[in-house]
């Protein structure tokens, strides 16, 4: 994960409005126990393009691990509504 990490941290210095490379680094964040970081990361994704299900569906399942159960609530009905045939 160090190399992704790296490789994430130098692509959001190069275009720090790409969501998708918030989103790749608060993946590897997750996968590295970090999940206040990886929540962080997904609310920059969210700011930057609030159209992702998937976005709120990670940072929600990230509040749940937390015991965040009202914010996690909250993005999953939020993922919901972006992605209804989801289930």
């Amino acid at each position: 994960y160090k190399d992704g990490l790296a490789d994430m941290n130098e692509a959001i210095k190069i275009i720090p409005t790409n969501a998708d490379f918030y989103y790749q680094r608060a993946m590897i964040k997750k996968k590295q126990g970090n999940n206040d970081q990886a929540i962080g990361d997904l609310d920059n994704a969210i700011i930057l393009d609030d159209k992702q299900a998937t976005y709120y569906l990670e940072r929600g399942m990230l509040h749940t691990a937390s015991k965040n159960n009202s914010d996690a609530a909250n993005d999953f009905a939020q993922a919901q509504l972006l992605n209804p045939d989801n289930e």
